[in-house]
């Protein structure tokens, strides 16, 4: 009866949490992260998005990695898994403009040393399709790396990050 009452009490949580944001602006730039919730079960896929927009009504151009502008991280707080991630080292150009904000849905990138003590997590976290974490506490954070114009030299470095909680 108690695990039952455990369980449902769970599931409770999780379905009745609501929307997490985090913001960040630098300059004419904002950047958003947005999780539909900050409790998630375990078996369930973690689902949100970084949005970069424009803060000051004029349409931009960017340079960045052609991996895209906006990548996420996994942090497990009070522990020793990250996920920072990966982005490829050529150039693309983006258009930032104030009717269409650049949006990515959250994804996975990075990755690990073969000997590294969590290298079964990393692995296990990566071969998924879709981004479940381990019951605890997680952080995760929206990254932009850019630059004003077409170019690629003086990245500007914007970061974001949600705290959340996984549950059995």
């Amino acid at each position: 009866m108690a695990i039952t009452m455990l369980a449902l009490a769970a599931t409770l949580l999780v379905a009745c949490s609501a929307p997490e944001r985090s913001t960040v602006t630098e300059g004419p730039y904002r950047l958003e992260l947005v999780l539909q919730r900050s409790v998630w079960s375990a078996s369930e896929a973690i689902e949100g998005e970084g949005i970069l927009s424009v803060t000051d009504g004029q349409a931009r151009d960017l340079g960045g990695s052609g991996s895209g502008l906006v990548l996420f991280g996994f942090e497990e707080v009070g522990g020793s898994r990250r996920i920072q991630p990966a982005m490829s080292d050529d150039c693309a150009g983006y258009r930032l403009s104030p009717d269409t904000p650049l949006s990515r849905e959250l994804t996975k990138s990075g990755g690990w040393v073969a000997d590294d003590p969590d290298a079964e997590f990393y692995k296990a976290f990566f071969a998924d399709p879709l981004i479940h974490l381990p019951p605890g506490q997680w952080r995760v954070g929206a990254i932009a790396s850019f630059s004003d114009g077409r170019s690629c030299g003086d990245p500007i470095l914007m970061e974001t990050w949600v705290d959340l909680r996984v549950v059995p």
